[in-house]
């Protein structure tokens, strides 16, 4: 299947119409996941593996015993703090 149609069924999100741009564009995302906390792209990462095989309302469930083992993790409260004086 090319990637046209991939686009147009929405199993992708992106197409890129050769290799460079499609390098560049990968490099985007890791420098924007590189940059936000540690914690939160674990989390997101553990979360979702979980999910994978777990029915929706047990992924959610999931998702809030990670939040709540979380929540004291330093950065995830200077996170929150620096989000209130905005």
């Amino acid at each position: 299947m090319k990637g046209s149609a991939c686009s147009v069924l929405h199993l992708c999100s992106r197409v890129f119409p050769d290799k460079d741009s499609l390098i560049a564009g990968d490099l985007e995302i890791a420098g924007g996941t590189a940059g936000r906390s540690p914690v939160a792209v674990q989390g997101t990462k553990i979360n979702l593996l979980y999910s994978r095989d777990h029915s929706v309302t047990e992924g959610l469930d999931y998702v809030i015993q990670m939040y709540v083992s979380v929540r004291s993790v330093g950065d995830v409260t200077a996170s929150a703090r620096s989000r209130k004086r905005c």
